[in-house]
């Protein structure tokens, strides 16, 4: 009966699999269970008396099995699975799979999973086959036969889809058209099943050099862009021993947005707004320059007064007050979608970060110990997430633009750095350094400000800034007034002694503390300090 079946492909696949040796495995190799195996994955019925669990859980292991002959790095079960297995057969049971997965009911609910288990490790066998089979072309080896493409009827109910070498890729998403892995174009339930089987290669218990092949969760499909860019240049790509820990760091925020971008996805508003998503993305900074454009024509050409040009001046009023509350909606789009995908995120791991923390833990923690903890922190945490606070900035822009002066639509040109990889690139260099800048700055302040204390305490009337054929203007009044004419005059001028009196060789103390002070200036502050922060 089908529970003894089950019973019986379970123990050949314990019997195979872990086995170092991989004895266990030739010898079943050829014996005729590969020729059973092929027949009873490829049967269209298994009886009456079959249910839909049992027959999923037969097909499920007989793909398990197949697959655990598979394991190993010798090649002789790739040649005789070649040899007898119905590929196209499997291909159809496969779509077949993930049809009743996605149209189960009722009392067939609970095997949905299986149906669903056993087309992915069905298409898991294709692409092992088929990689093997490119390969093995590729390098000249003659196979047993050509393999047929595969194809399934796209426009029926959950149905899989592969294109074969006819159609311009390897049949079965085959490494002789993905050499990258991604697969073929099978997709079910919404899904690119090509891209959730993935492949790696990896040093076997034995020292052999061992492909592996596994399938990833759907959700991991949901990964945002942005978080991707993130990840690629947030992590220490020098080291690679400190690559892979702080991605082992970063995997428990990343599932945490991956699931939540999947609970996003069953809203249907959610789905439209984000189908959306790039043209709102689009329209901001594209609104923007036929916004400016017409800015510019305002306000730089004036037509004569009763001149029946006038009538442009209302045409550009109406003009920007129609793209000025597209502008609005669009940005609101765009800076909804951030704070709803990244938002709670962000704060999770902030707050983890602070206090060490999950928001499980902290929610489970008494009311008062927290709340007022994390309602500072999470203003803080707002207040620093620049992206959220260029959107806000945008909105505010666009209702002061449709309010007092479309003057303030200039501010959303800023989008151009949204659009542009190369703008991100140059500000995350500078971000990623942004600490030890701002302290250098800082030490360059304190530096500039001992100068304006020695000037003030030696001789602050010799700070003048010549004003002719006006009074010189004194520059050292007092400290405050010392160090900020410093700051501004000596910095954009790079030279302190701009504004400082001139004296002759005749007054030799005083000729003698502007040369050391002045040059002391230029030498720690303009050379040393300034070439400090831009090589960082």
């Amino acid at each position: 009966n089908a529970a003894q079946l089950v019973a019986c492909i379970s123990g050949l696949t314990e019997f195979v699999q872990g086995n170092e040796s991989q004895a266990n495995t030739r010898m079943l190799v050829d014996s005729k269970l590969p020729e059973v195996l092929g027949r009873l994955v490829c049967k269209h019925d298994y009886g009456e008396d079959v249910s839909a669990t049992d027959t999923c859980a037969i097909r499920l292991g007989t793909a398990t099995l197949l697959l655990a002959l598979l394991e190993g790095t010798e090649r002789r079960a790739e040649v005789r699975l070649l040899q007898v297995l119905d590929l196209e057969r499997i291909g159809e049971v496969a779509a077949d799979c993930f049809r009743g997965g996605s149209s189960a009911a009722g009392d067939t609910r609970s095997a949905d999973a299986s149906l669903v288990e056993a087309g992915y490790t069905l298409y898991t066998l294709l692409r092992h086959l088929y990689d093997y089979h490119d390969e093995a072309v590729d390098a000249g080896v003659t196979t047993a036969r050509a393999l047929p493409p595969l194809s399934f009827d796209p426009a029926a109910t959950g149905a899989v889809h592969a294109r074969g070498k006819g159609e311009g890729e390897g049949a079965g998403g085959g490494s002789g058209g993905d050499k990258g892995g991604d697969g073929s174009s099978l997709r079910s339930r919404g899904g690119d099943v090509g891209r959730l089987i993935r492949r790696c290669e990896l040093v076997n218990a034995v020292g052999e050099l061992e492909r592996v092949y596994f399938r990833v969760p759907d959700y991991c499909l949901l990964l945002t862009e942005e978080s991707k860019q993130e990840l690629l240049w947030g992590v220490d790509r020098e080291t690679p021993g400190m690559q892979i820990q702080e991605l082992f760091e970063r995997a428990d925020g990343l599932t945490r947005e991956m699931l939540l971008q999947q609970r996003l996805s069953h809203s249907a508003l959610w789905q439209l707004v984000m189908a959306n998503k790039g043209i709102a993305d689009n329209l901001v900074l594209s609104l923007a320059l036929a916004q400016n454009a017409v800015i510019i024509l305002r306000f730089s050409w004036e037509p004569p007064h009763g001149s029946h040009l006038e009538g442009l001046i209302l045409f550009e009023n109406y003009a920007n007050t129609v793209m000025g509350s597209l502008q609005l909606l669009a940005c609101i789009v765009v800076f909804l979608i951030y704070a709803i995908q990244k938002g709670p995120l962000r704060l999770q791991r902030d707050f983890k970060e602070a206090t060490g923390y999950d928001l499980e833990e902290l929610c489970a923690l008494p009311l008062e110990k927290w709340r007022l903890s994390y309602v500072l922190l999470l203003v803080y945490y707002t207040m620093s997430d620049t992206q959220l606070l260029l959107g806000a900035s945008l909105i505010l822009s666009s209702v002061l633009g449709l309010t007092l002066s479309p003057l303030w639509f200039s501010t959303h040109l800023l989008d151009v750095v949204n659009k542009s990889a190369d703008l991100q690139n140059v500000f995350m260099a500078v971000t990623l350094n942004g600490r030890s800048i701002a302290m250098t700055a800082l030490f360059g302040a304190i530096i500039i400000y001992l100068f304006a204390v020695v000037g003030y305490a030696t001789d602050g009337s010799i700070f003048m800034l010549g004003n002719f054929p006006d009074p010189d203007v004194p520059m050292c009044t007092n400290l405050l007034s010392c160090f900020l004419n410093a700051l501004n005059e000596g910095l954009r001028s790079g030279d302190i002694g701009s504004f400082m009196s001139p004296t002759t060789v005749d007054d030799v103390g005083g000729y003698a503390f502007r040369f050391a002070y002045q040059f002391a200036f230029w030498a720690i502050v303009i050379t040393i300090l300034l070439n400090v922060i831009f090589g960082i």
